[in-house]
């Protein structure tokens, strides 16, 4: 919603047994104050067949419950649109309309899905797939920019979702990390479809009812309420600046913002942090003349994907980057979103050894429950070591885990006798343990075992078949104890 600072709407919960008040309140001074009232508005707790739980999220439109839809025995979101009436005279109410029936006319993994729209006591709701998982922007906000491989995986699956939108003459008109849900197995979905409208894709703009959307991601024609797809790859050059920057690239009030989308060109030290073929996409992406910019979602795409095949494709890697995010994910639900004093044993997720290493951070937090000479429970290498593979340091790495930089199993380049670090930081490439284990004592033994055990087969060397044969012999004689 583009109304800051002081004309911004807040909203207040509070629930009972029967009914939910959601109370709508504006800052003293906002210009519209006296028309929007801060009488609580009472809904029933049970709406139609979905029956609402608790409140899970708040934005500048409005609020978002969990709901149980008793008839399909499923999780949803309801998100309640408090800022509009649902009142012939407010033109936001005929908007909402539009973009709940584009969204629910699609059908897209990328998209999350718009079961129902409805009105009680006036207030605009939706009912929507619930998406059980952090988003983007809260994975960014904990853990800063993302590497490259984590990037690609997400711009690939919002481009792709943008698209399908494109596709169906469907305009977004406010994508941004905070839009875009992330499921547990690091499956990206678009949401808030509150402001999207119908548009042709062939159109470089057409004129809206009132400015909206998010000032940080608005092209520079959105101000003068002109939109069009093209509106919505400038926000995806956004969304792709803020993944690899870790900043959005312009900032500021309102006013600020408007001007900064309008004449300033992108900051030149982030851009020097980006490869040469993004920074060019992203520039591209968010030209100033809609005319100039990639024609919809699906070219821009194209453009990323071509960007990122000219990288390194170990760095760069789908497989990698999906492995990242996931992690990311864990780690986010682990700790309970931005709270780092949460206790991570509630709502525990992710694998065995992500709720193990969690439950040791928190015992060690607690100076009562650690044990200061005690080791950590996941068993980590401890002396500097390179990977066999790619030389990288695995130092402080799960020994059951993998390569960082390679996913090299870490047990491969640890074997007991491999090389050391430093010769294994030369290595061209990863041998077989054991070829690395075995020492050439000229019997064929490999180092350490005795020569006359009777519990291990004798290791014998190429020198004929009759050498062969004779070793076959003894270890037939031995298990039949002759």
């Amino acid at each position: 919603m583009v109304r800051g600072g002081p004309g911004v709407l807040r909203f207040a919960c509070m629930d009972g047994d029967a009914t939910v008040i959601l109370k709508r309140t504006v800052d003293a001074g906002a210009p519209d104050a006296a028309d929007a009232g801060t009488k609580p508005i009472e809904i029933p707790r049970q709406l139609g067949a979905v029956r609402l739980v608790r409140q899970i999220g708040q934005g500048g439109m409005g609020v978002v419950w969990l709901g149980r839809h008793e008839l399909l025995n499923r999780d949803v979101a309801v998100k309640f649109l408090l800022n509009l009436v649902a009142d012939e005279n407010d033109p936001g109410f005929e908007s909402l309309l539009e973009g709940a029936r584009a969204a629910a006319a699609l059908r897209h993994e990328g998209l999350n899905a718009v079961l129902n729209a409805d009105v009680v006591d006036r207030v605009p709701f939706l009912v929507m797939e619930y998406v059980d998982g952090p988003t983007v922007a809260q994975v960014c906000q904990r853990f800063g920019k993302t590497s490259l491989a984590v990037a690609r995986v997400l711009l690939a699956a919002s481009c792709e979702a943008v698209a399908e939108l494109h596709d169906q003459d469907v305009i977004h008109r406010d994508i941004k990390p905070s839009n875009i849900l992330l499921t547990r197995d690091a499956r990206p979905v678009l949401t808030d479809f509150g402001l999207a409208c119908w548009r042709s894709a062939q159109a470089l703009g057409t004129t809206v009812d009132g400015v909206a959307g998010t000032p940080a991601y608005m092209a520079p024609e959105m101000f003068e309420r002109t939109v069009s797809p093209r509106s919505d790859v400038y926000a995806l050059g956004v969304m792709a600046f803020e993944l690899l920057i870790g900043t959005v690239p312009f900032d500021g009030s309102l006013a600020e913002m408007e001007r900064a989308h309008r004449e300033d060109a992108l900051p030149e030290e982030a851009v020097a942090q980006l490869p040469p073929s993004l920074a060019q996409v992203i520039e591209r992406a968010m030209h100033k003349n809609p005319m100039f910019r990639y024609k919809t979602a699906r070219h821009l795409l194209r453009a990323f994907d071509d960007a990122f095949g000219e990288l390194d494709q170990i760095e760069v890697s789908r497989a990698r980057g999906q492995l990242e995010l996931s992690t990311l994910i864990s780690r986010t639900q682990l700790n309970g979103g931005d709270d780092d004093s949460a206790d991570p044993r509630a709502g525990l997720g992710g694998t065995y050894y992500d709720r193990l290493g969690t439950l040791v951070s928190s015992r060690k937090r607690n100076p009562e429950e650690s044990d200061p000479s005690g080791e950590d429970l996941i068993e980590r290498v401890k002396e500097d070591r390179a990977c066999l593979r790619c030389g990288g340091s695995i130092r402080g790495e799960p020994l059951t885990g993998r390569c960082p930089n390679c996913l090299l199993l870490i047990k491969l380049t640890i074997e007991p006798g491999s090389a050391p670090a430093s010769a294994a930081g030369s290595s061209k490439g990863w041998a077989p343990p054991e070829s690395r284990n075995a020492a050439a004592d000229g019997t064929g033994r490999a180092a350490g075992i005795p020569a006359d055990s009777a519990s291990t087969p004798p290791v014998v060397t190429s020198t004929g078949k009759e050498t062969w044969r004779a070793a076959l012999r003894r270890l037939w004689n031995e298990l039949l104890g002759k």
